[in-house]
């Protein structure tokens, strides 16, 4: 099978990973979403950058 040979739509249907990176607009650090110190008070969710410490809001979409 190469890249140009029809798949059946299982063959197509694969586990797929799920990846997520931060941006800190403070210092433009890139890190694995684990890098981050996560804090929950009263329902705000927040992380910290690991290299400068700025806090981020956490914004979920559904």
């Amino acid at each position: 099978m190469n890249a140009l040979t029809p798949r059946s739509r299982s063959e197509r249907q694969t586990k797929t990973l799920r990846k997520s990176v931060l941006f800190c607009p403070d210092c433009d650090r890139a890190a694995p979403l684990d890098d981050w110190s996560h804090t929950d008070d009263a329902g705000d969710e927040t992380v910290s950058c690991p290299d400068c410490e700025a806090s981020l809001a956490v914004v979920r979409i559904a």
